[in-house]
């Protein structure tokens, strides 16, 4: 179900069991997810997911204008992510050549090694090339290639690397590497693998949307939201 779906069956039941007055917090708890691994791709897509879910309550908004609030924010930013640099040419089409995120790659090389599964570079090019598009949609070069058969022997074959570690995942040296190269062909980059000082957006729109105009510190948007429904 995706959160669209969610957000659809939320508001159904509200509006059955409190027509009156609800309060109702829907999140994409993905993007941070994604964000932690540094995987722009499962960032991008899951931003489009959680506009979908802004779509469902914002049709729901326009049918209850005088009576209904939306705030859209976010807890922090997460990896700095930035899109476009100096050096790296922007093509973010080549996210729908993504078909496996980070964290599931991760986890497949990682199961090969635990389970003692031999795989050739032959046979991990293909999987390359079926879930992320490698040497069809995203143009890797032949040294690109060379690196990545030398990480590849490495860290797959040879089980000589040690994982990255970070706050919801440890992550295989090599889909470390793959992910490195598909950021930088699309055209994405991070600053870190955690939360940011960045500050985040805050959008509002209906009964009491002037309240968020200015800046805010965060433990301000609940007290507001209470206020209103006092």
């Amino acid at each position: 179900m995706t959160v669209a779906q969610m957000t659809q069956a939320a508001l159904n039941h509200l509006m059955k069991q409190s027509p009156d007055q609800f309060f109702m917090m829907v999140e994409d708890g993905e993007i941070d997810h994604a964000s932690h691994a540094n995987d722009a791709g499962a960032a991008i897509k899951d931003i489009l997911s959680f506009q979908d879910a802004i779509k469902v309550a914002y049709d729901f908004y326009k049918q209850h204008p005088d009576e209904t609030l939306i705030i859209v924010t976010a807890d922090h930013d997460t990896g700095g992510m930035a899109i476009g640099s100096r050096t790296n040419r922007v093509n973010l089409n080549l996210i729908d050549s993504q078909r496996i995120s980070k964290d599931k790659f991760s986890d497949y090389c990682r199961s090969l090694i635990r389970n003692n599964e031999s795989m050739s570079w032959d046979e991990m090019k293909k999987f390359l090339s079926d879930k992320l598009g490698f040497w069809t949609t995203v143009p890797i070069t032949e040294n690109e290639t060379k690196d990545l058969q030398v990480l590849f022997d490495k860290a797959i074959v040879a089980r000589e690397s040690q994982d990255q570690r970070t706050l919801y995942n440890n992550f295989n040296q090599f889909a470390v590497k793959v992910f490195d190269l598909f950021n930088s062909h699309v055209g994405t980059s991070f600053i870190s693998g955690n939360h940011t000082a960045n500050p985040v957006p805050v959008f509002a729109i209906g009964a009491g949307a002037d309240n968020f105009k200015k800046a805010l510190n965060n433990i301000e948007i609940p007290l507001l939201i209470y206020d209103l429904t006092r």
